[in-house]
This record gives C-alpha cells, structure tokens and sequence, in this order.
C-alpha cells in the first residue's frame, strides 16, 4: 500500500513538472490571449523586407503635416511600436481579461474586456478574423492611463490585407491628454504603407 501511494506521489510530480517545462516563461495560473508582439514582430521583418514607402499624416492641436517616407529612412519598430502596448499578455496588464468570440458582419470579431476595469490600462481590444483561416484583418484598442498630474487615452487602429500571412496595410492613432494645470492636447497620426 506504502509503494503504491509513493508511486501515486512519484507520477504526479512528474506530470506537474512536465506542464510547467512546456512553457519555461509562463507561470502557472497565466492566461495566453491573442499574440499581439509576435503579430508586429512579423510585420516588422515583413516591412524591413519588402521596403514600402510610408505616407503619414499628423495632427496635433491645429497644426498638420503630411510627408511621405522613404524606406531608407523607416525604422518600423519605431512607427509600430505603440501597438506593442496592447497586448493583454503584458505583465504590466496585471488584470485578468474576458474573451468573447462573435460572428459580426461576416467576420470573426475576437474582443477583449478587463475584469478590473478601473485599474486596467487596456480598456478594450477587438480584433477581426477571417472566418476561413483565422487571419487577422484589423484591430482597434483603447489605452487609459492616468496619474496625479495628466490623464491620457489613447485609440490605437490597424487593418491589414488579404495575402498569407497577412501584412499591415494601414494604421491609426489618436491621443488625447489632459495635464492637470493646462488645456487638454490632441495628437492623431494615420500612416498608409504604399507598395
């Protein structure tokens, strides 16, 4: 009965100790939401590869200005990098998120919703799949942060075209803040990859 009960013991430590090999960096209890970082890793080397022109348009108060650059001149982790602020497997995203998988308009809309609202920074994220192969065809997330002194949000939108993978064809972003002791400021920047 003894051996039993400490081959019982010696089996399921093993089994414990394999879930937690399978994924070195994870801990157990960790939740594994939609890839945001591989997502623009892969449009990263996908943009340094095929080399499009960038057309960008910015705004911010009153003023605005709109050029055209060059690949050359490009540093697409750069223009990019905002996205990486979305993504729920952040461990700065401390809160836990719900998952909700609808049909809407003929797409796959995969949304994303804190439990802990209020504490939350990413507030919302909805991305668009293509019902055949799960590709992804657009995303829109909102950003809040807040402090003593300013108060900030921000909307973040991309979509993508139809070849496999999928690459980046278009992007939005619009900031609002508000510093305690002065107007609130406006930016918005949309950036139209040209190949």
């Amino acid at each position: 009965m003894r051996n039993h009960s400490a081959g019982l013991l010696a089996l399921f430590i093993a089994i414990l100790g394999t879930a937690c090999l399978r994924n070195p960096e994870k801990q157990i209890g960790a939740h594994d939401y939609y890839d945001i970082k591989g997502l623009f890793d892969q449009q990263n080397e996908m943009l340094r590869s095929e080399s499009p022109l960038l057309l960008k348009k910015v705004r911010y108060g009153e003023k605005f200005e709109e050029k055209q650059l060059r690949p050359d001149s490009l540093d697409w982790h750069k223009e990019l990098n905002m996205f990486y602020d979305v993504n729920p497997n952040l461990a700065a995203n401390k809160t836990k998120y719900q998952e909700r998988y609808e049909m809407r308009g003929g797409d796959i809309q995969l949304s994303y919703f804190p439990e802990d609202f209020a504490n939350a920074e990413l507030k919302s994220l909805q991305i668009s799949l293509n019902p055949k192969d799960s590709a992804i065809q657009g995303l829109r997330a909102i950003l809040r942060t807040k402090n003593y002194l300013t108060k900030e949000e921000v909307l973040l939108e991309a979509s993508f075209d139809d070849q496999r993978p999928p690459m980046i064809k278009g992007y939005f972003i619009r900031t609002g803040q508000k510093v305690v002791t002065k107007d609130s400021s406006h930016y918005s920047l949309i950036g139209e990859i040209v190949r």
